[in-house]
C-alpha cells in the first residue's frame, strides 16, 4: 500500500522517474556485494516492480506474447525433468522443442528494446551509470543490474503468470504451465549470466543456447536499455 500510494503521488506530479532513480541510487550506495544487489524485497524493488508492470505491457507483448501463445496452443511439451515426463522416450523431442522456443523467445526479446518505454530505459541507464561508478572493476555489473530487473522481475514473472500480466485471459493448462516454467528457468540463468549446473543435469541440452544468449547480453543487448548515451 505504501509503495502504491507513493508511486501514485509522484506519477501525478510527473516525477516518478526521479523517485525511482534516487531510491535505486540509495540502495546501490548501501550495498557492498554486486551478487545481492536488488535481490531482496525493498521499497526500491517494490516500486520498480509496480512501475514496470504498469508501463511495460506493450514491451511484454512484443517480447514474449508470441511465445506464450505458442506454448499454450502446442501439444508438444518442453519438460526436461524425467520425473515429470510420461515417458523417458520424450526427452529428445522435448529438448528439441525447448531449444526452438528459446530461439524464438530470445530473438523476440533481443529485437524488442525499443518497445520498452523510454522512461524505463532511462531508469535502466541511471542504474548502469550508478553501478559502474561504484564497481568500476566489475566487468558485467552494468549487464547484471538491468537483467535483474528486466528478466528476473518482469519477463520471467510474466512467463510464469501470463494471465496476471494481462497477456492471456485464461489460466494456462498444467502442461503449458510446466513448459512456461522451463523457459523461465532458462531465462533466469540468462539473466544471471550462468549456465545450468550439476544439480539440473536434465537441462544441460539448453546450455548451448544459453551460452550464445549470455554472450549477446554481455556485449550488445542491455546497451539498448539506456537512454543516457
Amino acid at each position: 500500500p505504501l509503495a502504491t500510494a507513493l508511486l501514485r503521488v509522484f506519477r501525478a506530479e510527473g516525477r516518478e522517474t526521479e523517485l525511482l532513480r534516487e531510491l535505486n541510487s540509495a540502495e546501490i550506495a548501501r550495498e557492498t556485494e554486486t551478487s545481492t544487489l536488488f535481490r531482496a524485497a525493498s521499497l526500491a524493488t517494490t516500486l520498480m516492480d509496480l512501475y514496470m508492470r504498469a508501463e511495460c505491457g506493450g514491451f511484454l507483448q512484443a517480447a514474449v506474447l508470441e511465445t506464450v501463445l505458442r506454448l499454450l496452443e502446442s501439444k508438444q511439451s518442453a519438460e526436461l525433468n524425467p520425473a515429470k515426463m510420461d515417458s523417458l522416450d520424450d526427452a529428445c523431442n522435448n529438448a528439441e522443442f525447448l531449444l526452438q522456443i528459446l530461439d524464438q523467445v530470445t530473438l523476440s526479446i533481443f529485437m524488442s528494446p525499443d518497445a520498452c518505454p523510454r522512461s524505463v530505459r532511462y531508469i535502466c541507464g541511471c542504474l548502469q551509470k550508478a553501478v559502474m561508478a561504484k564497481w568500476p572493476d566489475e566487468r558485467f555489473v552494468r549487464t547484471r543490474v538491468v537483467s535483474g530487473f528486466i528478466f528476473l522481475r518482469l519477463l520471467c514473472p510474466a512467463l510464469l503468470n501470463p494471465r496476471q500480466f494481462g497477456l492471456v485471459s485464461e489460466q494456462p493448462s498444467p502442461a503449458a504451465t510446466r513448459s512456461l516454467v522451463m523457459v523461465a528457468k532458462c531465462l533466469q540463468n540468462l539473466a544471471n549470466l550462468v549456465e545450468f549446473g550439476g544439480k539440473v543435469n536434465n537441462m544441460q541440452k539448453s546450455n548451448v543456447m544459453v551460452q550464445f544468449c549470455i554472450l549477446y547480453c554481455k556485449h550488445d543487448f542491455f546497451s539498448n536499455f539506456n537512454t543516457l548515451g
